[in-house]
């Protein structure tokens, strides 16, 4: 069964409540900051694991992008190439390239 629309955001407001927290309490590391958004989804919400990585995802990266005007355009998008606004110029990433990134950062 598919949360409402009430529901995730429900769960993503919770999220960032977490998340500042944990800021707060002197968590800055990204992982450690979705480790601890993770298990209160579980814990405290019953949410399932792979929705709670999902949200727990989301709510870190929108807060990393706070500061940043980058952006990747989801409208030209596919699943083999992202493109990606920086500075008012649009990029293209292909797959292999996002795997590179993926492996040699995170």
């Amino acid at each position: 069964m598919q949360p409402t629309t009430y529901e995730a955001e429900n769960l993503q407001d919770f999220a960032r409540v977490v998340l500042q927290r944990a800021i707060d309490t002197g968590v800055e590391e990204r992982n450690a900051q979705f480790e601890k958004i993770k298990r209160a989804l579980i814990q405290d919400k019953c949410t399932p694991l792979d929705r709670a990585r999902t949200i727990a995802a989301m709510v870190v990266a929108d807060h990393e992008a706070k500061g940043s005007d980058t952006r990747i355009d989801i409208d030209r998008s596919t699943s083999t190439c992202v493109f990606v606004t920086v500075d008012g110029e649009r990029h293209a990433l292909t797959v292999p390239q996002i795997e590179a990134i993926v492996r040699g950062h995170c």
